[in-house]
């Protein structure tokens, strides 16, 4: 975002018809889709793109709680989407997002 990697993204490729395929982005902003356990990759075709940092506070197996985080990218790039890429069935798909802080970022009820 803003020319950085954004770390601890999801990253989420939604097809018009079908299971959507998602990833967790690394420190460098890399990703890798994974479809269903075991397999990697979007379903073919054009797919709407959500990214999104949020995250609901977690309970640990220790008592202790992970904290939540609260949303940093905005809406345009999540829940008001207009990101799109066509997946081509056989090749290897590069989908690098360009995004831009700025604009409206909304925060889900318990994400934080």
């Amino acid at each position: 975002m803003d020319g950085k990697p954004l770390p601890r993204a999801f990253v989420v490729f939604i097809p018009t018809g079908g299971r959507p395929a998602a990833a967790e982005t690394d420190a460098n902003g890399k990703y890798v889709l994974e479809f269903s356990a075991g397999r990697k990759g979007a379903i073919p075709g054009k797919n709407r793109i959500e990214i999104n940092t949020a995250r609901q506070s977690e309970g640990n197996a220790d008592g202790s709680v992970t904290p939540g985080v609260k949303e940093s990218v905005p809406a345009k790039y999540n829940r008001n989407s207009t990101l799109e890429f066509d997946v081509v069935e056989g090749k290897t798909n590069i989908a690098d997002f360009k995004l831009e802080s700025g604009g409206k970022v909304i925060q889900e009820a318990g994400t934080y």
